[in-house]
C-alpha cells in the first residue's frame, strides 16, 4: 500500500489554517440520525498518559522522541491486549512545552513542521489519532498564544485545535490588565471534532470547574471528552461523565489518569504512579440502562445473548452501561428485545412531566 508522505508545504498550510481560524468546527450532531444505541458496534481503542513533565525541560526533539516512544508503548499494548492497533493516543496538558523555564508565554513555540511532522509520522505508522497539547503561538513571531490541544488524524494532518476557554487566573490589575495562567488567551468555543469512530470533545485542566462547557460538548452530541490535565482530579470529571453520558479519559501529570464510564462515572480502567501509559477498549454505541426488575443487574442480557453482549453494570449506582458485541444486532434492539429499552433520561423526563401535571406546574 502506497504510503501518504504530508509535504513541509502542507504542513506548513495546516498550520497557518489553523491560526486563522479555518480548520473546521463540526456542526450539530446526529441531525435527523440515530441515536448512539442504534448504530453497530463502535469499538475504539484509547490510550492515555501519565507523565510528570515537571522541569528539566530536555529541549523540543527529546520531549517529541519521549512523545513517540510512549505512542510505540501504547501501539504494542494494544496489540498484545486486543490484537489490533491502537485507535486514538492522548497526551496531558502543556505536553510539547511542559519543563520550560519562565512563564507560559515565554516558553510558547509556533506549531510547526518539526511538531506536526514528528506526531504525525507516528500517527500514520499506527493509524491513529493523536491529541497533544502545548502553548501555542498564533504564528512565527507572534506574541500571542494560547493553552492548545492539538487532534492529528491517522493520516497524520492536523485536524483541529482546542484552545482553553478557562486559564487559570494569575492576577487582574487596577489599570485593566489581566493575566492568565502565563499569558495565555483565552479561547471562545467549546469545539466538538467529528473523527471517523464518532464525536469528541475536549476540555482542558482548569475547565473542569466550569460546568458550561461540559454540558456545551454534550448538546453537541459527544460520545466520548478527553481530559488532558495537569490536575488529576477524580470527582468533577466523573461528575460529567455521569451527568452528561458521554465517556471521559483523563490524561495528567500525577496520580492516575483514568476512563470514566457513561452514566455512572465510575472509573472503568486506571493507571497509577509509576505507570505511565493505559490502553483501554470502549464502545461508542452503548445505552446507559437504569434499574428494572427484569433486567436483574444484567443477568437478563447475559442469559439471553451471551458474550453477544458487554456491560458493567453497578448496582451501587442502580444503573449500568451496555453495549454490543455483534455486529448484526444493535444493543438498542437486544434492550428492546428484553423490554427494557428506556433510558433513565427518558424515565425522568416522563415523571417530571407527569409531576408536573399533578401539581398544576413546575415547583418552585
Amino acid at each position: 500500500m502506497r504510503k501518504t508522505i504530508m509535504s513541509r508545504a502542507l504542513l506548513v498550510s495546516l498550520v497557518l489554517a489553523i491560526a486563522a481560524g479555518g480548520v473546521a468546527r463540526a456542526g450539530e450532531p446526529n441531525a435527523g440520525g440515530k441515536a448512539r444505541y442504534d448504530l453497530p458496534p463502535r469499538k475504539v481503542i484509547v490510550g492515555t498518559t501519565m507523565t510528570p513533565w515537571y522541569g528539566n525541560y530536555p529541549g523540543q526533539q527529546k520531549r517529541l522522541d519521549e512523545m513517540s516512544a510512549m505512542i510505540d508503548t501504547m501501539a504494542a499494548e494494544a496489540k498484545a491486549a486486543y490484537g489490533r492497533p491502537v485507535d486514538l493516543v492522548v497526551f496531558s496538558e502543556y505536553a510539547v512545552t511542559a519543563g520550560k523555564p519562565g512563564t507560559a508565554s515565554e516558553g510558547a513555540v509556533p506549531l510547526d513542521a518539526a511538531i506536526v511532522g514528528a506526531l504525525g509520522a507516528k500517527a500514520r505508522e499506527y493509524g491513529c489519532y493523536v491529541v497533544f497539547g502545548g502553548v501555542f503561538r498564533d504564528g512565527p513571531g507572534k506574541p500571542a498564544c494560547t493553552n492548545s490541544a492539538i487532534v492529528i488524524d491517522r493520516k497524520g494532518n492536523v485536524v483541529g485545535k482546542y484552545d482553553k476557554v478557562h486559564p487559570v487566573l494569575d492576577r487582574e490589575g487596577q489599570d485593566g490588565t489581566i493575566v492568565l495562567e502565563g499569558g495565555v488567551n483565552a479561547g471562545d468555543s467549546y469545539d466538538v471534532f467529528d473523527l471517523d469512530f464518532g464525536r469528541v470533545g475536549i476540555q482542558i485542566c482548569y475547565d473542569v470547574e466550569y460546568p458550561e462547557g461540559w454540558k456545551r460538548l454534550a448538546e453537541q452530541g459527544a460520545d466520548l471528552v478527553l481530559y488532558p490535565t495537569q490536575s488529576p482530579q477524580l470527582t468533577r470529571p466523573a461528575m460529567y461523565a455521569a451527568t452528561h453520558d458521554y465517556w471521559v479519559v483523563s490524561s495528567t501529570f500525577r496520580n492516575n489518569a483514568s476512563f470514566f464510564e457513561p452514566g455512572t462515572g465510575l472509573v472503568a480502567a486506571q493507571i497509577r504512579e509509576p505507570k505511565r501509559t493505559l490502553v483501554h477498549e470502549i464502545d461508542l454505541s452503548y445505552a446507559v440502562l437504569p434499574w428494572s426488575p427484569l433486567m436483574r443487574n444484567g443477568a437478563a442480557f447475559r442469559e439471553k445473548f451471551g458474550d453477544r453482549v458487554g456491560f458493567r453494570y453497578s448496582e451501587s449506582e442502580d444503573r449500568g452501561v451496555f453495549w454490543s458485541n455483534d455486529p448484526a444486532m444493535t444493543i438498542g434492539d437486544m434492550a428492546r428485545s428484553l423490554d427494557l429499552m428506556d433510558t433513565q433520561e427518558q424515565k425522568v423526563e416522563r415523571a417530571g412531566k407527569a409531576q408536573d401535571r399533578q401539581r398544576g406546574g413546575p415547583a418552585r
